[in-house]
């Protein structure tokens, strides 16, 4: 990050910064110019973690649904997901923090604390349930 008239830019800020004066260059004959480094493996590899995000929400939706034979709590569970990393995006905009590597990492490090934190308490309720009703009905086998 650099910080310049109390604005601050990220290596991809100035890339774009950077590729559009360059854009702007008549090359010789023969002559190009490609975007390499941190910049191309920044991409590939949110690029990577997106596709494994999404395989890995489909992955644990199909287990809670194999778990609770139902289709109404894994919907749930997950729509814990989406709201928590909406409000991590709108503290990210009010913040005027850019989405990196590190947020992206973070986003599922969230999903990794919500999703079992429900599941627990999706559980915990449905046993709650079960005794309730063994309870009510003490001689039903």
């Amino acid at each position: 990050m650099r910080v310049t008239n109390n604005v601050v830019l990220t290596a991809a800020d100035v890339m774009s910064e950077v590729t559009a004066k360059i854009e702007q260059l008549v090359l010789p004959e023969g002559y190009a110019w490609n975007v390499t480094g941190e910049t191309e493996e920044e991409s590939e590899v949110l690029l990577d973690l997106g596709v494994l995000a999404i395989v890995a929400v489909f992955l644990i939706f199909l287990l809670i649904v194999l778990q609770f034979n139902s289709l109404s709590i894994p919907v749930l569970v997950m729509s814990t997901v989406y709201l928590a990393i909406a409000g991590s995006l709108i503290g990210l905009f009010i913040t005027s923090t850019p989405i990196g590597f590190m947020t992206v990492a973070g986003f599922i490090a969230l999903a990794g604390i919500v999703v079992p934190s429900l599941y627990t308490v999706v559980a915990i309720q449905k046993e709650k349930k079960r005794a309730k009703k063994e309870a009510q009905n003490p001689l039903s086998i």
